[in-house]
């Protein structure tokens, strides 16, 4: 621990023990590693008020700082990014929950507990515990924390990692939401939407082609202990060499073509590692879907004739006829997938008082007769079931808690203004509904394209600390999980800048979210430099990449500084720019 972390301490009495865990207390750590703490406290709100930064100063000079909150699994972090000495991550938490949690835990006395205070006992000593598991160090400790953090490794020791629990419900789910992604890459590409296919689609095809190599390697190891990590971090560790290295060849992407050609070698591995999995577990492979999808990427060719919009429309209108629990059912006109007036792909929202209901399949069995997979995923609004028709029409089916939209959501109410705003069509209402959903979409009108402060700096400072961690970990050679977490985090900053940038200099232009119609709406010479700057099949090709995102990020977003009349940290760019070049210098001639 620092000496200026001993003063912090010091001058924060509220802070009853600290842990460090991850690279910072590993013997592997380098000078490019940040240090992971964990501070448990009496006062957490004080760390994670984003407007004020007082409590920083006895750590030393602060170039960045990101305030990150997970709500679903109640993980708050500040991430520090220092004008000397190494980055710090430093995970709240609050010393009397956790105490409260793991005596839950410990005496078992959960039964009376009201549902949501369960979900949180549950959830909050699991993610604790997945962060230390891997090895801590306990460096301060006033409150002996050290007996309650032994007490949580009893009761979560050999608790199964959730996000690779393995049955044939995940598997099928899985299985098949990497088969409908490879047609909408396929339809999107076709419908010169490369941006959205590579930023959001492919991001989804790598994640689930790296879940089934993990469930592939935990199987043939057969060892419950044997450490896979998560989304293909330190793969080099845990996979067979020759996979690892035939890992690189789906990550080729200078043009269109290149893209389709990678998509296909990952369609080719996923078959591969899907098939050994199902083979060992006794799962059934849907090989129709797989012959269908591959023989039309392949021919960059749409499955069948598209099902009309209103004969899906008609089919919706039943499910709301006969179920009395749906408040209303829509679907946005702006973000529609199609090609020579064939629509595609829509996406659809169904407002519902019981949405657990249409989480299960046998609904949608009920009501559509010609389903050729169905998947389910979820975001910030909650559960979507996602449906490829043998026709080729996709159909996405976002299910949303009618109390969050009665009630006053602030969250969710700006998350559904952005969704919605551009243009919806209702299909079906309760009576109230419609003018509720107005309400919303008139209390934000105006806000999609402004910049304002808040934002520019929430995106730039995660921009410049995302790309600093993202060069550390292309040091160790992480070259999987840094394309798979911190590229595509990155894409999305430089992305969500363009539109403010497009937004400032062409004020007719009609921007879409999520790289969508990009060709449509963004400059061309910066759109063809963001195409150009995504990673390859090499670290060098890779680390090449990290510095073309930056000098074209650093481009527009002191453009929008300038217009908007904000200011840029130069310290903070400069310190990792050189960091960035450094790296570059020392990898140059590895492959």
């Amino acid at each position: 621990m620092t000496p200026n972390f001993e003063i912090f301490i010091e001058n924060n009495k509220d802070i009853q023990a600290v842990i460090s865990f991850g690279s910072s207390g590993n013997i592997r750590s380098d000078k490019y590693s940040d240090v992971d703490l964990v501070l448990f406290t009496s006062s957490p709100s004080k760390y994670i008020n984003e407007n004020d930064s007082q409590w920083t100063a006895d750590l030393g000079n602060v170039l960045s700082r990101v305030v990150f909150r997970d709500l679903v699994n109640y993980v708050e972090v500040n991430k520090l990014v220092m004008e000397t000495g190494p980055a710090l991550d430093l995970l709240i938490i609050d010393i009397a929950v956790f105490t409260k949690m793991v005596e839950y835990r410990q005496t078992g006395d959960t039964l009376n507990l009201p549902a949501q205070l369960l979900k949180l006992t549950d959830t909050y000593t699991y993610r604790i515990h997945y962060q230390l598991k891997r090895g801590y160090k306990m460096v301060f400790d006033a409150s002996d924390v050290q007996r309650t953090i032994d007490l949580m490794f009893k009761y979560e020791g050999g608790n199964e990692d959730r996000n690779l629990i393995l049955n044939e419900n995940t598997f099928e789910s899985q299985y098949n939401r990497f088969w409908q992604t490879c047609y909408k890459v396929n339809t999107w590409l076709i419908c010169d939407e490369t941006q959205y296919a590579m930023i959001t689609l492919d991001n989804i095809l790598k994640r689930n082609l790296i879940l089934v190599l993990q469930w592939q390697t935990l199987l043939e190891k057969n060892d419950k202990s044997y450490d896979v990590f998560y989304d293909g971090a330190k793969l080099k560790e845990w996979c067979d060499p020759a996979i690892v290295k035939d890992l690189f060849n789906i990550f080729s992407y200078n043009s269109k073509q290149e893209i389709r050609k990678a998509v296909l070698h990952t369609m080719r591995l996923y078959i591969n590692f899907s098939h050994r999995v199902a083979a060992s577990k006794g799962y059934t492979i849907n090989q129709p879907l797989e012959k269908e999808v591959l023989h039309a990427f392949s021919q960059e060719q749409f499955l069948g004739t598209n099902t009309t919009l209103n004969k899906v429309v008609g089919h919706l209108n039943s499910i709301a006829g006969d179920r009395n629990d749906i408040h209303a059912i829509l679907f946005t006109t702006h973000e529609l997938c199609y090609k020579d007036s064939l629509t595609l792909e829509i996406d659809c929202f169904l407002i519902t008082s019981e949405p657990d209901q249409y989480a299960e399949k046998d609904i949608w069995y009920k009501y559509f007769d010609h389903i050729f997979c169905l998947s389910r995923s979820g975001d910030g609004f909650g559960a979507i079931i996602h449906l490829l028709f043998k026709d080729g029409f996709c159909l996405n089916v976002t299910l949303i808690d009618s109390l969050d939209v009665e009630k006053c959501n602030t969250y969710f109410h700006r998350a559904f203004y952005q969704a919605l705003h551009k243009g919806y069509k209702l299909i079906y209402a309760k009576q109230g509904v419609s003018e509720r959903i107005q309400s919303i979409l008139h209390d934000y009108t105006g806000q999609s394209g402004i910049v304002d402060e808040k934002n520019f700096y929430a995106n730039y400072n995660r921009f410049w600390q995302t790309t600093n961690k993202m060069a550390a970990k292309m040091v160790r050679k992480d070259f999987y999980y840094t394309i798979l977490e911190m590229d595509n985090l990155m894409k999305s900053q430089v992305v969500r800048m363009l539109e403010w940038y497009t937004a400032i200099h062409d004020h007719s232009a009609d921007i879409y979210p999520n790289a969508k119609k990009m060709h449509l709406w963004c400059d061309p010479v910066l759109y063809q430099e963001l195409s150009h700057s995504f990673p390859h099949s090499g670290m060098n090709e890779m680390l090449q990449s990290i510095i073309l995102t930056m000098n074209l990020y650093r481009k527009i977003s002191s453009d929008v500084a300038a217009a908007s009349d904000f200011s840029l940290n130069d310290k903070l760019e400069q310190k990792i720019y050189d960091t960035v070049m450094e790296i570059s210098c020392a990898f140059s001639g590895v492959s």
